[in-house]
């Protein structure tokens, strides 16, 4: 795809709705963005105006490989604390190997994965089928899958911190029960650094950017 191209929410919307509505070949649309940035929601939303016109569309998301909280390999911060929102956080290499085998014809299980406890309670979790229409999404995609085979289309969603900001807290607080100044302390000290350092990086790699908001 020649040149990146920036829209609103909508207007990219449509346009990622037109790309995926008729592939010569299948297509994998990888959705990366910060920390409640509206990745998932777009995902949702595609897939869901699709089914409307009668095109199913998987969809991979990057949530489900995250490392067990009991993991020897989970990354840790200077002070020993473990870490859920750098690279390292995923089982990337299963996580790239379920999205080559979904774009080759195969459908996969994938990890069924409890955020409350930081624990993976079955590796053959949820199963998501093959078809020509396929969306990867979470924080990393964009780096995950930059060697992917086939017709990719990579997508960042831009979305203003403090929309972000805000939508942690309240969904931190109805998820976990988390108080708002514990959620803005994890913001400033861990999530929004490992943004600038592993994540928003991977903006001038996209072919789309998603204005959220």
């Amino acid at each position: 795809m020649k040149g990146r191209k920036e829209f609103g929410f909508f207007e990219g919307l449509h346009a990622l709705e037109y790309l995926l509505s008729d592939p010569p070949d299948g297509i994998m649309l990888a959705i990366a963005g910060g920390s409640c940035s509206g990745k998932s929601f777009l995902a949702a939303v595609l897939r869901q105006n699709l089914l409307n016109r009668g095109m199913d569309v998987s969809v991979l998301p990057l949530d489900n490989f995250f490392k067990d909280k009991d993991d020897p390999d989970i990354p840790r911060d200077s002070a020993g604390r473990k870490l859920f929102d750098v690279p390292d956080s995923y089982r990337h290499c299963l996580f790239r190997l379920c999205a080559e085998q979904l774009s080759s014809g195969m459908d996969v299980y994938i990890p069924d994965y409890r955020k409350a406890t930081n624990s993976i309670l079955s590796d053959r979790g949820e199963k998501i089928k093959h078809c020509p229409r396929r969306i990867a999404e979470g924080l990393f995609v964009i780096d995950f899958l930059r060697d992917l085979g086939g017709s990719k289309v990579s997508v960042f969603v831009d979305t203003p911190e403090e929309t972000r900001l805000a939508r942690r807290v309240r969904r931190d607080n109805e998820r976990f029960g988390a108080s708002e100044a514990r959620v803005v302390e994890f913001w400033e000290t861990r999530v929004k650094p490992n943004y600038a350092s592993y994540v928003e990086p991977q903006r001038k790699k996209a072919d789309f950017i998603i204005r959220g908001g």
